[in-house]
C-alpha cells in the first residue's frame, strides 16, 4: 500500500507495476547514456571554444599590427618629395642671388 501510494499507481496490478518499473529503469539508462554523450560533446566544444578564443586574440593582435602599418604607410605617402629635375644639370651653375646683366 505504501509503495503504490508513493508511486501513484493505486489500483494497478502488480505485474503492470513491475513492467512500468522495468520500463522506467531502461529509460533511466537511456537518459544517463544521453547525458554522458552530451557531457562529452560539451567538453569537446569547450576545448574548441578555448582554441578559437586564443586564435581570436592572435588575429586581433595581427589586425592591430596591420592597421598601424597601414597608418604609417599613409603618413609616408603624404610626405612631399622634391621634384625631379627635367633637364641636365648645368656644369657651371651660378650662385643664387647674383644677377649679372
Amino acid at each position: 500500500m505504501v509503495r503504490t501510494a508513493m508511486t501513484g499507481m493505486r489500483g494497478v496490478p502488480a505485474g503492470r507495476q513491475r513492467h512500468s518499473v522495468t520500463w522506467l529503469r531502461e529509460r533511466v539508462g537511456v537518459v544517463e547514456a544521453e547525458c554522458r554523450a552530451v557531457r562529452a560533446e560539451r567538453d569537446q566544444l569547450a576545448g574548441q571554444v578555448e582554441r578559437l578564443a586564443g586564435e581570436n586574440q592572435r588575429l586581433q593582435a595581427r589586425v592591430g599590427e596591420l592597421l598601424a602599418q597601414v597608418e604609417e604607410l599613409r603618413r609616408v605617402g603624404k610626405r612631399q618629395a622634391a621634384p625631379f629635375s627635367k633637364d641636365r644639370p648645368n656644369p657651371h651653375p651660378r650662385r643664387p642671388g647674383l644677377v649679372c646683366v
